[in-house]
């Protein structure tokens, strides 16, 4: 960690209570606590497409996945043919920047020029 001294990290810590104490915060974790004069959170996320609710079970079972997140070919598509993943359920397979609408140009005309190369095909968009 560059440049860290006198800074406390507890990176993977879990804050379940917080309270004003004296000049700073105190902040109770799930096995101790501690007193800061600041507090910088970074809390981040994890992409699980399980928890979205869409799928039927044997539905999200079919689409192979790596660590939540679908498995995509560079068409942005699934392991099940036809259903495509965009924006943050596509990280995994095309990096951070699909999280963001920067990323939604490159994504779209990939997609279309995919489903246009597969001529014939019936697709859907939702």
């Amino acid at each position: 960690r560059p440049d860290f001294d006198g800074i406390r990290i507890r990176a993977g810590s879990r804050i379940v209570g917080a309270s004003v104490r004296d000049n700073g915060i105190e902040l109770r974790f799930e096995k101790d606590a501690a007193a800061f004069d600041h507090v910088l959170l970074g809390t981040g996320y994890r992409i699980d497409i399980a928890k979205l609710g869409l799928f039927a079970p044997d539905t999200l079972g079919a689409i192979a996945r790596q660590q939540g997140m679908p498995a995509l070919s560079a068409g942005f598509e699934s392991s099940i043919p036809g259903l495509h993943f965009i924006g943050a359920s596509a990280v995994g397979s095309f990096g951070p920047l699909m999280r963001f609408t920067a990323g939604t140009p490159f994504a779209s005309r990939t997609v279309a020029r995919f489903v246009r190369k597969a001529a014939g095909k019936s697709y859907a968009a939702a």
